[in-house]
């Protein structure tokens, strides 16, 4: 009886409307996580283990900031092989995604959504007249965000407090028209024993998980 008195004076869960919450059901969040309330098995999604309370914010100033670490990684990496780009303005197709089957050791307490999903090139994008290149390099930031302790969906076991970036990068042969090559880079960190960080501390997970990110493009640039 004291359970459901307990539970009768919390808060209601979170409903996760999908205009709203639609890129974090994707995974392709980009700003702060907060968790709170618990765990909850609210029957709203097929995997329904999640947070009570799921907030997001500061989605303009990470998408801002993920925006420039991104440009600056690429550039760096671009230069590293010894190869020039130019900027120019176009608008690509989001990628297409492909729902991984099974398990993965990392469900359960990993700092993303289930279920999992990879992405694939999209359609060519339509390229303006006079562009004048045979190589079109997109670069996507398809997740950028901090968090705190709690539960993602689809968690029984929940995560500790953390970090993740994810991008992926498809490069187009616009004179055969068709995707020549393409990587998904993904940093993680999740910090042991840390509940509720300090906004220095998910700074600094962000850091690290960016380094993962830059690290992967180092070795993995058109190979």
């Amino acid at each position: 009886m004291e359970k459901r008195l307990d539970e009768a004076h919390l808060p209601p869960p979170t409903v996760l409307d999908p205009e709203r919450f639609g890129p974090f059901l994707r995974n392709d969040t980009v700003g702060r996580v907060r968790f709170g309330g618990g765990l909850v098995r609210s029957g709203d999604l097929a995997l329904n283990a999640r947070a009570r309370i799921i907030e997001l914010g500061f989605e303009e100033a990470f998408a801002r900031q993920g925006a420039a670490w991104l440009d600056g990684a690429l550039r760096a990496a671009l230069d590293r092989r010894g190869l020039a780009a130019t900027p120019a303005a176009v608008a690509a197709p989001p990628p297409e995604r492909v729902r991984l089957r099974g398990l993965h050791p990392d469900d359960g307490h990993d700092n993303l959504n289930l279920p999992r999903t990879v992405l694939a090139p999209g359609p060519v994008p339509a390229i303006p007249e006079g562009l004048g290149a045979r190589w079109l390099l997109v670069p996507y930031l398809r997740s950028y965000y901090v968090h705190n302790a709690g539960w993602f969906i689809g968690q029984d076991e929940g995560c500790m407090a953390g970090a993740r970036v994810d991008v992926f990068l498809v490069l187009y042969d616009l004179a055969e028209g068709r995707a020549a090559w393409w990587m998904e880079a993904t940093g993680r960190h999740i910090q042991p024993h840390v509940g509720q960080p300090s906004t220095a501390e998910q700074e600094q997970y962000l850091l690290w998980a960016e380094e993962q990110v830059e690290r992967a493009l180092r070795r993995g640039l058109f190979r």
